[in-house]
């Protein structure tokens, strides 16, 4: 992924970015696709427009965005008018690309796109020029646009989960390789690339979104699901590629561990297995793009562990766990899932509401302390809307038959194909009972307390083999008897005076 803003500038450092915004969703728990749930999402997120920065220019948003699902009827007629024809419906991929200004170079890019297709045993079977309206744009919003594009890929024969990993295989290894052919102030970003979803979404306010992208005015384009953000970039750069949802997620608030985080996945990937990538797996390291924001680098780490073979909540739980260290009174079994999960990831920690979806199910949760409220009605004609804020669409109170919101820790899934909401409880005990995590931590988890009062745990010897280890492994005088020594002795941080 490139940017417009690459590399540090002045007091900017952008380790330090953070964002603030409104999200909302809309779902038909029915499961039926329709434009109404497109347009209403539209009028949700108009709604957020409190939640959305803007510069001196009022007309150049932080960024507003929705996620759908891929409408394969209008994607049939739009193909045939652009002179290329769709396989069925989950048997090819749409990536909605934003690619350079300049001719030649996006040529090159997209020639490159179909030679790693290619490579991966997948094709294009077409592309299409996103229509897109001008109009009311502000100066800044226009000279950071890029050009945008949609992208057909199948591959025959594959289901539609393999070929969801194959659409990331490609997309993971253009991403490294596109470099050499870009220029400074180039952009190359896939705002989404999926058998089951699709991201539109700019360097645009609220109102803009549904007139600038002219495709989410016909009413052939229907989803079932719709996920809507407003982005206000508090103390960080506005860009089209920055701007909400990201693949998988958006979220309002921010992960403040997000350095650690990313330095701890890059530090795993050497020890990665996968049996769902096998041989694919080099090809989509490093999994985090760290020129993103914390939201996408986080929908980075996400999207990997979905595609991985983890459903979206044990994705989420392993992310954003509960507080379960000092939770006297959580069953043992959903404490033994935490810990034993701690040993494979830390937390992604901060004060933050989610939400995400893979196209099938939409779901939310909120971080341990509960600091960004999430709150969701359900109406009599079964539609569930949440927000970051109440009162999003208006709702006669006579309709409304569920009026509850997320607690710190808690999370629901919204499933349309099952036709209901599963609630905190339910969504983490699927998980926690799949396997025995209460006997693999009491059996192979050790601690300091274990070895300490084990007698196998220490070894004799003598002065000279004790000796030869401290020189194998570096330790100096000083370590030994001014930090080790007193550290043993005392039970303490030794205090070096003048330090």
């Amino acid at each position: 992924m490139t940017h417009k803003y690459q590399g540090d500038q002045g007091l900017y450092r952008s380790e330090f970015e953070h964002d603030n915004c409104g999200i909302g969703f809309l779902a038909n728990l029915k499961g039926t696709p329709s434009y109404t749930i497109v347009r209403s999402a539209l009028d949700l997120l108009s709604n957020l427009e409190h939640r959305g920065g803007q510069g001196a220019e009022k007309n150049s948003g932080d960024g507003a965005g929705i996620l759908l699902q891929i409408p394969h009827p209008f994607f049939v007629e739009a193909a045939k008018e652009n002179d290329f024809s769709l396989p069925n419906a989950g048997e090819y991929g749409v990536g909605m690309l934003f690619l350079p200004t300049d001719e030649g170079r996006r040529r090159a890019v997209l020639d490159l796109l179909e030679s790693i297709a290619k490579e991966e045993q997948a094709s294009v079977i077409g592309i299409r020029d996103v229509p897109v309206n001008e109009q009311g744009l502000g100066k800044t919003a226009l000279a950071a646009k890029p050009y945008i594009q949609q992208v057909f890929i199948t591959s025959s024969g594959l289901s539609s989960d393999v070929l969801e990993r194959k659409l990331y295989v490609v997309r993971k290894r253009i991403e490294r390789e596109v470099k050499a052919l870009l220029k400074e102030g180039d952009s190359f970003y896939f705002a989404s690339l999926s058998t089951r979803t699709i991201v539109y979404k700019g360097m645009l306010t609220t109102d803009q979104l549904g007139t600038f992208y002219t495709d989410l005015k016909k009413k052939l384009f229907k989803s079932t699901i719709a996920l809507v953000h407003s982005r206000f970039s508090t103390n960080t750069f506005p860009s089209w590629e920055r701007a909400h949802p990201n693949r998988y997620l958006m979220h309002n608030g921010e992960i403040n561990t997000i350095k650690g985080n990313v330095n701890w996945m890059r530090a795993r990937e050497a020890v990665f297995e996968s049996d769902y990538f096998q041989s694919d797996l080099e090809k989509v390291r490093p999994v985090v793009d760290e020129n993103g924001s914390d939201s996408s680098m986080f929908d980075n780490a996400f999207e990997f562990l979905t595609l991985s073979g983890r459903t979206l909540a044990h994705s989420a739980m392993l992310m954003i766990p509960e507080p379960w260290q000092n939770a006297e009174n959580m069953a043992k079994d959903k404490r033994a899932f935490y810990q034993y999960h701690s040993t494979l990831m830390e937390p992604w920690d901060g004060p933050t509401a989610i939400v995400f979806t893979d196209g099938n199910r939409v779901g939310a949760c909120l971080d341990r302390n509960g600091l960004r409220p999430s709150r969701y009605i359900v109406t009599e004609d079964d539609i569930v809307v949440m927000s970051s804020e109440v009162g999003v669409l208006p709702a006669a109170p006579e309709k409304v038959v569920e009026k509850k919101r997320l607690k710190p820790g808690q999370m629901l899934i919204v499933d349309p194909s099952e036709g209901r909401i599963i609630p905190d409880e339910d969504v983490k005990q699927e998980i926690i009972s799949k396997h025995p995590y209460e006997e693999w931590v009491s059996q192979e988890l050790k601690t300091l307390d274990d070895i300490r009062e084990s007698s196998d745990a220490f070894k004799e010897y003598d002065e000279k083999q004790v000796l030869l280890n401290q020189l194998v492994h570096g330790y100096t005088f000083e370590q030994i008897h001014k930090q080790i020594k007193p550290l043993v002795t005392d039970g303490a941080d030794p205090v070096v005076n003048g330090v």
